[in-house]
């Protein structure tokens, strides 16, 4: 039976696990033909993303096809949004015209939780406001295995940067605990969590990066913040919170580097950084596929 996937905190971390061990057989290309027959299928899936993407909104469409499926794509430029159609509305619509599901990324406007109790069809979360992106924590988790040997347990990661407008790390504050790691922050204050539980919280860069086994970077969320853009000094800001070779080296040259994209080069991260070894940006997104399709399959019970 389909059923939405719109959180992590949700669905059981068994479930969870399977969908990484899925995640992992299929990034590395030795899923059972004969599955991967069974797996393809005639499902419509039907892409609704009012807000912007390119890494999650191609990798899901690269895994729906993989699995078979055929993609509707809405195209906001020349939808009835222009003339006024709600976001809600038109997941109505698209939903009784009789697709199998929708993968959505929307603002914290909509109720995805509400809405997928209304609609008769599966909602998959691609990126819901500041609330979480639970296919990027996955598929992060999925590359921090890869990388150590699934010795996740008593890792340290921090989230650098823009924590309290990211859904990313909204998302692996659902999931990290549970796995077993450390949480740190390293955020200007009006940018941390309001409820810091279980986080540790980081006012120097140094300190922070020092402590961690992975640094994880944040993408500063300008369109969740615009009224600060024009005050913001990206100069200071990338003093104190950006990441960069000189000073990953000088605090703790073993740590891993993470972004989940996209990146603004000179704010929060330095551009050398995606040629460093340690730096697991690419690898993020060619996993982005391979979960995704594990995603899809467990959304539609094919697995």
């Amino acid at each position: 039976m389909a059923h939405s996937f719109l959180d992590l905190k949700s669905i059981p971390l068994t479930d969870l696990q399977k969908i990484l061990t899925i995640s992992q057989t299929i990034s590395q290309n030795l899923l059972n033909p004969e599955i991967q027959r069974n797996l393809k299928s005639p499902r419509v899936l039907a892409f609704a993303f009012f807000e912007a993407s390119t890494r999650t909104k191609l990798s899901f469409q690269l895994a729906s096809h993989r699995l078979g499926y055929q993609n509707i794509i809405l195209e906001n430029a020349s939808s009835s949004i222009t003339k006024g159609e709600s976001p809600k509305d038109t997941l109505f619509n698209l939903a009784a015209m009789g697709i199998d599901g929708i993968v959505v990324r929307c603002n914290d406007d909509l109720d995805l939780q509400t809405l997928s109790a209304q609609i008769s069809v599966p909602l998959i979360n691609a990126g819901w406001g500041k609330r979480g992106h639970p296919t990027q924590a996955l598929l992060d988790v999925l590359t921090l295995q890869q990388k150590l040997k699934h010795k996740l347990a008593g890792q340290k990661i921090v989230f650098i940067g823009d924590v309290v407008h990211s859904r990313v790390a909204s998302s692996h504050f659902e999931l990290l605990h549970q796995l077993g790691l450390q949480i740190g922050v390293l955020a200007p204050e009006s940018w941390r969590p309001a409820k810091p539980s279980n986080l540790k919280i980081f006012a120097d860069r140094d300190q922070a990066l020092e402590w961690c086994n992975v640094a994880y970077v944040l993408r500063v969320q300008f369109e969740r913040h615009d009224h600060q853009k024009n005050n913001f000094d990206s100069k200071n800001y990338f003093s104190q919170f950006g990441l960069t070779l000189e000073a990953l080296n000088q605090a703790n040259p073993s740590a891993l580097v993470m972004h989940p994209g996209p990146i603004n080069h000179g704010i929060e991260f330095e551009e050398k950084l995606l040629g460093d070894p340690r730096c697991l940006v690419y690898q993020q997104v060619r996993n982005g596929v391979s979960v995704r399709e594990a995603v899809l399959s467990y959304v539609f019970g094919e697995f």
